[in-house]
């Protein structure tokens, strides 16, 4: 899953995060848990669903891990999460130098 996450240039500025069995993506390192964007689960027989960003906003289940990601990317605010990143900014880079998480960390 953190391969597909990593492919995706939003997905690879944010921090990866996982709690019971799901895929979770934070704006800053320092606190994981913005719940602002949607996140992934496994489902039934190799497929993923994605929620949110709100646990009680079903969004679908699809057969790849792959489209479980661009769900999260269509889902999600990019101008807002993007917003104070510099147009250069590395990979799971959050609200400046203290909170960058090293790319090497999403595999």
């Amino acid at each position: 899953m953190l391969e597909a996450a990593h492919a995706e240039p939003l997905l690879r500025q944010l921090f990866p995060w996982t709690a019971m069995g799901e895929s979770h993506f934070g704006r800053c390192a320092d606190q994981r848990w913005t719940w602002d964007i949607p996140c992934i689960g496994p489902g039934t027989e190799g497929t993923s669903w994605v929620l949110g960003p709100l646990r009680s906003e079903w969004v679908g289940q699809v057969a790849t891990v792959r489209e479980a990601t661009a769900m999260v990317v269509d889902r999600s605010d990019t101008e807002r999460l993007t917003s104070g990143f510099p147009s250069d900014a590395p990979p799971s880079a959050a609200d400046g130098p203290e909170n960058r998480v090293r790319s090497a960390e999403l595999g």
